[in-house]
């Protein structure tokens, strides 16, 4: 009897904790594919911003710049 208490109580506990690691990982996955890099052409430093930014400030020498999407840069 013992037996069928433990495996009653620590198949579901298995099952949860499988699935909240698998969530956690993919939410760990989506937060860093919600933020991409660039550097800035002036200084080069590296910068993080947004994927919804086209545009941006480099906190480092101040230069506005324009991200160019990889469309963009075949078509000359």
């Amino acid at each position: 009897m013992p037996e069928a208490f433990l495996l009653y109580v620590a198949v579901p506990l298995a099952v949860l904790l499988w699935v909240w690691f698998s969530f956690s990982a993919r939410r760990g996955a989506w937060r860093r594919a919600a933020r991409r890099g660039t550097v800035c052409r002036f200084c080069g430093e590296k910068i993080t911003i947004p994927p919804d930014r086209q545009e941006f400030r480099c906190p480092s020498c101040s230069a506005e710049q324009r991200v160019i999407a990889n469309e963009e840069k075949g078509a000359i």
